[in-house]
């Protein structure tokens, strides 16, 4: 089951890489995610409310986002701004959610999907790309000083050199 769309991002080394967003606290499901994308070449893009709505409509948008995974406190959210995100299809909660707010993720023309049920589906012979040093790992979005927040692409080696 793929989610993700290749997206013409000028990476190093690649000449598309694959992206989901991530917008939940810090807790197992994200975790799991995050590990899941990072072992198959899938970047990240970590969401946060703290931004502000505007934000979150722009980051959303530029990185033309088709796939978002959330946790429930946050699914209202990406429905208040559901209108102005054009590239989003797909969003799989962490949590089993009621069938009102299912139906209300629906109506707004996303695909809802359960993360435990895709866990359910996963197959060990679907293959992705195993990371390279120069594969992103993550866009890092910062809200800046002025405008739009800025996308910071943070490769794996990056990572590997915080350690």
């Amino acid at each position: 089951m793929n989610f993700t769309t290749q997206k013409s991002f000028e990476a190093p080394d690649e000449k598309n890489i694959w992206l989901i967003g991530l917008f939940s606290r810090n807790w197992e499901e994200w975790i799991l995610t995050d590990i899941a994308c990072f072992k198959n070449s899938i970047v990240t893009v970590p969401l946060y409310e703290t931004l502000g709505l505007s934000a979150l409509e722009y980051i959303t948008n530029q990185s033309e986002l088709e796939t978002i995974f959330v946790s429930e406190e946050k699914v209202k959210t990406l429905l208040e701004i559901s209108t102005k995100m054009k590239f989003l299809k797909h969003i799989v909660c962490f949590d089993d959610l009621s069938k009102d707010l299912i139906d209300k993720i629906k109506a707004c023309g996303f695909q809802y999907h359960y993360f435990y049920d895709l866990l359910d589906k996963f197959e060990e012979d679907d293959k992705f790309d195993s990371p390279k040093p120069n594969t992103i790992y993550t866009i890092c979005y910062t809200s800046g000083t002025t405008g739009n927040p800025k996308g910071v692409k943070i490769s794996h080696q990056n990572i590997v050199g915080l350690i």
